[in-house]
């Protein structure tokens, strides 16, 4: 019996230290789960603080495009209504028309009325050589009356806010009028509708043209401050700069040289 009572000593003895130690245990695996659990929120409150962050920061740019977009918008639409007004395009020249009925002067400057001085050949010779000029001149005014009426519908679909539709009307304008004296007022607006898209390569490629094809043509103040907002806009902020000062320098006192200057400031305020 005492023999049998030691034993269930010892058992309860031996039961109550594994009690402890599977306690001791527990605990220290919920302390290592809680330090854990607390680690792994931790870190997601870190991420949640990036995310965040970067969320501001997207927000930030967001509206920094949006101001962009909005200058873009402003400027061309201020274009646009002022050519809608005006009902064409303001810089575009129109063609002197020459009367087919033009007299003709003889060497010491007399008008020649067509009286025949060597009998009745010449004066058939003169009236071959006036109907032949007639014809001419009738042929060179339908050219020119369907050139300027392809131009002008190409602009009018711009006017009217169908980008894509006016960018092919000025390529195939261009391509069947390369020499045209609309021309360069062509490339110029098929640039601005690649631009108002924000399709920058095509605008600055257009724009390009001009400046190279153009040497003389009044749009090229505006086709090189173009191209330096497209710089501009596309991170390019070293080359935006010097564009822009070359059109200051090169066209001072100008529109295009106020608006380059403008640009200016921006570009170092967001430098900064």
């Amino acid at each position: 019996m005492i023999l049998l009572a030691m034993t269930g000593t010892g058992l309860a003895q031996s039961r109550g230290s594994l009690d402890k130690r599977l306690t001791l245990v527990e605990h220290k695996l919920d302390s290592a789960a809680l330090g854990e659990m607390a680690n792994q929120m931790e870190a997601l409150r870190q991420q949640m603080q990036n995310l965040r962050g970067e969320i501001e920061k997207m927000q930030r740019q967001f509206q920094e495009i949006k101001g962009r977009q909005r200058d873009i918008y402003s400027d061309v639409d201020s274009r646009l209504r002022e050519l809608e007004q005006s009902g064409t395009d303001p810089s575009a020249a129109k063609a002197p028309k020459q009367a087919p009925g033009d007299k003709r002067h003889s060497a010491d400057g007399a008008t020649d009325h067509g009286t025949p001085s060597n009998g009745g050949a010449r004066q058939k010779k003169d009236q071959a050589t006036g109907r032949d000029q007639t014809t001419r001149q009738s042929s060179n005014a339908t050219d020119s009356t369907k050139e300027q009426t392809a131009y002008e519908r190409a602009f009018n679909t711009l006017r009217d806010g169908q980008y894509a539709r006016s960018q092919q009307e000025f390529h195939e304008f261009l391509r069947h009028y390369p020499d045209s004296q609309y021309a360069d007022n062509a490339r110029y607006w098929l640039a601005e509708s690649y631009y108002v898209e924000r399709h920058f390569d095509q605008a600055k490629e257009q724009f390009q043209k001009l400046l190279d094809d153009f040497p003389h043509s009044g749009k090229r103040p505006g086709a090189q401050l173009k191209i330096g907002f497209i710089q501009h806009e596309q991170g390019k902020l070293d080359r935006a700069r010097k564009t822009l000062g070359e059109v200051i320098q090169r066209y001072p006192n100008s529109t295009a040289a106020n608006l380059a200057q403008q640009r200016l400031r921006l570009i170092g305020n967001e430098r900064q």
